[in-house]
């Protein structure tokens, strides 16, 4: 007994909706954009268009980087015209705009494209790790499924990858990438390159 209080339980009508919520709200997203009030009006017409998508194609083209779902979220606690992008609860950008305009919208998204072009070491995770090599066994079906996860775990191709991006490189030629781990266990190390 504390403070004259006998085990008393705390409960909570059980609801579905609520489970979801703290769900989503258990784990650290991998890209988050938020953004203080006046930019919420630039979001909500974007949103409208096909820019993410057609973003998301562009980053794959140029890089072989996978974009993650990205969370765009208001934030109270920023200045009206503050944004910033996170990973993992990271800041890895911030700034207040000068202005908002009908061109926020996209200037915002080539800012988070910048931001995995140049800090995707800091995003990829080995879910996305799993997901790139989801697209590269449909195109190279032998070269995946005989290497991840048998000989090569979804981690240690993580790090390979992280070591690319270090090195300023892309994942666009995966076959490579995915031949020097192979060749690693080839040449007896008993471990990837």
């Amino acid at each position: 007994m504390l403070f004259g209080i006998q085990g008393t339980k705390v409960t909570e009508p059980h609801s579905a909706v609520m489970d979801q919520e703290i769900g989503r709200n258990l784990f650290a997203d991998p890209l988050v954009v938020e953004f203080g009030c006046d930019v919420i009006p630039c979001f909500a017409e974007g949103l409208k268009t096909d820019l993410v998508k057609e973003k998301r194609k562009q980053l794959a083209r140029e890089t072989g980087f996978l974009l993650p779902v990205t969370n765009f979220r208001d934030n109270v606690g920023l200045e009206p015209r503050e944004i910033r992008i996170l990973s993992y609860d990271r800041v890895l950008w911030q700034e207040k705009l000068e202005t908002v305009d009908g061109d926020t919208y996209q200037q915002i998204l080539d800012k988070v494209l910048e931001v995995c072009r140049t800090q995707y070491g800091e995003i990829l995770n080995k879910q996305m790790v799993k997901q790139l090599l989801d697209h590269a066994e449909q195109q190279y079906p032998g070269l995946v499924a005989d290497l991840v996860p048998g000989k090569v775990s979804y981690l240690q191709v993580k790090e390979r990858l992280v070591a690319v991006c270090r090195e300023g490189g892309n994942f666009r030629d995966m076959v490579h990438i995915l031949e020097e781990l192979e060749a690693g266990l080839a040449e007896g190390t008993g471990r990837p390159n």
